[in-house]
């Protein structure tokens, strides 16, 4: 017997624990932790991953996903409960590729170094067992004339996993992946301030600048995770229900990677990538030298990607301490990845949606990625960014009732060779 096309014994077992029983997706808690995977993935199997990856990182109330093709870790509890690692809010904070053996209905880690017990994240927090810093981050400033405040899911308050998680993306909307099992998954919270607010935000939740004038903010986090691909989709959707946000000076949403710090890597990009000045320090011109298009795939969303070889800089002494950005012209990225296909690292892509971005960011959003020094216990990182404002002096306002909203579409690519030469064009600088 089947309900809602689930088997009905199915149902009744998981009746004690379970949340909700979806059509493709089963929701149970294990240990004070939410816990959602597809139908087809068996249930023990998923429960070693866990064990795996439990260690020094996941705490109780966070939220793990199984796809067949990913394990998700989205983190929920703050810092004044412990917690070191910095993706808070509902975050994805991990992310590990999995294997799946459609006859055994087991999962696997696809990377996994049996000899010391330990699967690396794709994303820099859980890449090795000392990085506990972030795996994403949604985050940015104020307008302020003294201080540098901070807004951002890190420091968010009252932060809840929504009824709407666990369930079929075609009963919630019309979103992307509906047609391959995708779930749904979303969480509510208040956004919160850096401890050293000041300069007219007086609270830990004010977001108004004004002096005097209390603003609140509420965000709703949606993720779109499909049953069968390499992908998923992240939408941050930030109201103002009292008063004004901001002027803000910037809007960041980042995925930070692990620095391969024994690797050379690969950006890729469309369009074109320019250096750009950090601070005091003029742009490295010759970091994107080498450059090749079409050298390692061709994606169906843009029809150019532009592959930079970055040399290893890390027994260079001048790369101490350091951080070099480049970024895509203004209002015009479209892809932006890193991987290192000779050292068989997939890309991981990021794709900007600017269909709900406000017009003053049409022409002034870009796609920036960072190799970064500056953190002497993590070592060399890099952080791809979808930035909303280029401009240093520009700011955008979200007044009372008015809705920010920023989507990115992420993809992991293992393109393990170069492309035969009659499928792409060389393009020497």
């Amino acid at each position: 017997m089947k309900f809602l096309g689930v088997p009905l014994f199915l149902c009744i077992v998981l009746s004690i624990s379970m949340i909700s029983c979806s059509t493709n997706w089963i929701n149970t808690t294990e240990n004070n932790m939410r816990l959602i995977y597809h139908k087809d993935l068996n249930e023990k199997s998923l429960k070693n991953l866990i064990t795996i990856v439990k260690e020094n990182l996941i705490a109780e109330n966070d939220l793990i996903v199984f796809s067949k093709r990913y394990l998700y870790w989205f983190s929920i509890s703050s810092k004044k409960n412990g917690r070191v690692v910095r993706s808070t809010g509902g975050l994805l904070a991990g992310l590990w590729e999995l294997e799946y053996n459609s006859k055994t209905k087991n999962i696997s880690f696809k990377n996994y170094d049996e000899k010391n017990n330990f699967a690396k994240s794709l994303l820099l927090t859980g890449s090795s067992r000392n990085n506990k810093l972030f795996g994403q981050d949604i985050f940015g400033g104020y307008q302020s004339k003294n201080k540098k405040v901070i807004w951002g899911l890190e420091y968010s308050k009252n932060v809840k996993i929504t009824k709407k998680t666990g369930k079929d993306i075609l009963s919630i909307d019309k979103g992307a992946y509906s047609s391959d099992e995708g779930v749904f998954i979303q969480f509510s919270g208040t956004l919160g301030n850096s401890p050293l607010f000041g300069d007219g935000i007086d609270s830990e939740t004010d977001t108004d600048p004004r002096k005097g004038i209390i603003g609140k903010t509420v965000f709703k986090l949606n993720y779109r995770i499909p049953a069968e691909r390499l992908e998923f989709m992240t939408e941050i959707e930030l109201k103002a229900v009292k008063n004004n946000f901001g002027p803000i000076s910037n809007a960041y949403m980042s995925l930070y990677l692990p620095g391969y710090t024994k690797n050379e890597m690969v950006y890729a990009s469309n369009p074109e990538l320019m250096p750009i000045a950090t601070g005091k320090k003029t742009p490295d011109n010759n970091f994107l030298k080498d450059v090749s298009v079409n050298k390692f795939f061709r994606n169906s969303a843009v029809k150019r990607s532009f592959f930079y070889q970055i040399k290893n800089r890390d027994n260079d002494e001048n790369s101490k301490r350091s951080k070099i950005t480049v970024r895509t012209p203004a209002g015009r990225g479209r892809i932006l990845c890193l991987g290192s296909p000779l050292n068989k690292i997939g890309f991981m892509c990021g794709y900007p949606n600017n269909d709900y971005i406000p017009k003053e960011a049409y022409g002034e959003f870009v796609m920036e990625m960072n190799q970064n020094y500056n953190l002497s216990k993590v070592k060399k990182f890099h952080t791809l960014n979808y930035k909303l404002l280029s401009s240093p002096r520009k700011t955008i306002t979200i007044r009372q009732g008015q809705t920010l909203t920023m989507i990115m579409r992420y993809k992991l690519i293992n393109a393990s060779a170069p492309l035969p030469e009659n499928q792409r064009k060389f393009k020497k600088k």
